[in-house]
C-alpha cells in the first residue's frame, strides 16, 4: 500500500509521525548507511494517545535494531522463502523419501502463498494464510507446515536476516489429545483378536504379515514402510527406527518380537527396504473384518496396544518407551530409558496376554 506523506504530521519524537484524522496510525522513518526506510504501524485502539506514541517509538526502535543487524551481518536481503527452504533442505539429514514428501508438501501447500516473497517481508499474517488453507486437512497434515517453517526462520535469524520468527503461538495446531489418546474399552479382548487376524489373514504372506506385526508393537506406519534390512540385528534380536524417518528426529533401538522374526526370516534379504507397499487401506480392511474390530486402524493399534498392556500392569515409563514417545511431560521421567528394554519388558507382558 503506497504511503501519502502529506496526511501526517510530526511528533515530538523524530522520525515518528502520526495521521492526520486517524490517531492510531504512525509514519515511522529511519535511516541506516545513507539508506531511508519508511513503514506504517499501528497502535492498538483501546489505548490513549501518549501510549500509542510510546509503542510507535518502540515498534522504531526494533525496526532500527533489525535494520542494523541485517546490515553488519551481510545477510541477502533479496532471500526468498523459496531460497531459504533449499538451504533448509541441504542442512536436514532427510532420507531420499523423505526429503520427497516434504518437497511434494512445500509445492502444494507453502510455496503457492509465500514462496518468491521475501524472508524480510513475511509477517504472521502470511503464516496465518498458509495455514487457514490447510483447516480442512488432518493435525498431521497442518503440523508438517510447521515442521518446514518453524526451522527455517530460526535459520534466518541466525543469519541476522531477521530479529523475530513469524511463525506464533496462534499457529500451533491444537490437538484433541483425550480423543487421539483414548484408552480402548475391552483392549485385552481386541488385541488378542487384532493378533490372531494378522496370524491367520496374512499366515501365507509374511510381508504383510511383518508389515503389521510392526504395527502391533507399536511402531507408526510411516516408520514401519520405512524400514531397511540393514536396520535390523537377527542376531540381538533388534532393530533401529532412523531418526530421519521418525517424529523424533533420533535414531531408536527397540527388540523384535518372536513372530516378527519369524516373519521376516521367510523374507530375509541383506539390504534395501524391507517392505515394498504404500497403500494399505485394503489390507487394513481385511484385518478389521476377521478381527472384528470396527474401530481398527493401522495407527488404532498403538492405542490398543497402550491400552491392553496397561491393563496388565506395565508402567507408563515403559510404555512411553516402547511408543518412542519423547513428551515433554515425560521426558524428564525416562530420559535415559533404553527403548529396546522397555520394548522387551512389553513384549513379555504381550506374550502372556496372547498366550
Amino acid at each position: 500500500m503506497a504511503i501519502v506523506l502529506k496526511d501526517y504530521i510530526k511528533t515530538k519524537h523524530t522520525g515518528i509521525k502520526i495521521h492526520k484524522t486517524d490517531t492510531t496510525k504512525f509514519l515511522l522513518e529511519c535511516t541506516i548507511n545513507k539508506k531511508r526506510t519508511r513503514r506504517l504501524f499501528t497502535a492498538h485502539s483501546a489505548h490513549g494517545t501518549k501510549d500509542r506514541l510510546k509503542t510507535a517509538y518502540e515498534e522504531r526502535e526494533a525496526i532500527i535494531a533489525t535494520l542494523e543487524a541485517q546490515s553488519n551481518s551481510g545477510a541477502n536481503m533479496k532471500a526468498t522463502v523459496d531460497e531459504y527452504f533449499e538451504i533448509h533442505k541441504k542442512s536436514r539429514k532427510w532420507s531420499e523419501e523423505v526429503k520427497r514428501g516434504y518437497e511434494n508438501y512445500y509445492k502444494k501447500h507453502i510455496q503457492p502463498f509465500i514462496g518468491l516473497k521475501k524472508v524480510v517481508n513475511i509477517q504472521p499474517y502470511h503464516i496465518s494464510i498458509v495455514m487457514d488453507n490447510l483447516v480442512h486437512y488432518s493435525n498431521r497434515t497442518r503440523k508438517m507446515a510447521l515442521e518446514i517453517l518453524k526451522p527455517l526462520f530460526k535459520r534466518a535469524i541466525s543469519d541476522k536476516l531477521i530479529q523475530f520468527t513469524p511463525v506464533t503461538d496462534e499457529h500451533h495446531v491444537k490437538r484433541n489429545q483425550k480423543a487421539e489418546k483414548r484408552l480402548v474399552p475391552d483392549a485385552v479382548k481386541k488385541y488378542r483378536a487384532v493378533h490372531k487376524a494378522i496370524m491367520t489373514v496374512y499366515k501365507d504372506n509374511p510381508h504383510h504379515r511383518a508389515l503389521f506385526l510392526f504395527g502391533f508393537t507399536g511402531r507408526r506406519k510411516t516408520e514401519t514402510i520405512r524400514i531397511k534390512w540393514e536396520d535390523i540385528d537377527f542376531e540381538n534380536k533388534t532393530y533401529i527406527i532412523v531418526g530421519a524417518n521418525s517424529k523424533t528426529d533420533a535414531d531408536m533401538t527397540f527388540t523384535l518380537s518372536d513372530d516378527l522374526i519369524d516373519a521376516l526370516s521367510e523374507f530375509r534379504d541383506v539390504k534395501g527396504q524391507v517392505f515394498n507397499i504404500s497403500w494399505i487401506s485394503d489390507a487394513v480392511k481385511k484385518i478389521r473384518v476377521a478381527s472384528g474390530v470396527k474401530e481398527f486402524t493401522f495407527h488404532y493399534m498403538r492405542n490398543l496396544c497402550v491400552s491392553a498392556l496397561s491393563t496388565q500392569g506395565v508402567e507408563a515409563i515403559t510404555l512411553s518407551g516402547l511408543l518412542g514417545h519423547t513428551s515433554t511431560a515425560t521426558v524428564k521421567q525416562y530420559l535415559d530409558l533404553q527403548r529396546e528394554e522397555a520394548s522387551a519388558k512389553a513384549l513379555d507382558v504381550s506374550k502372556r496376554i496372547l498366550a
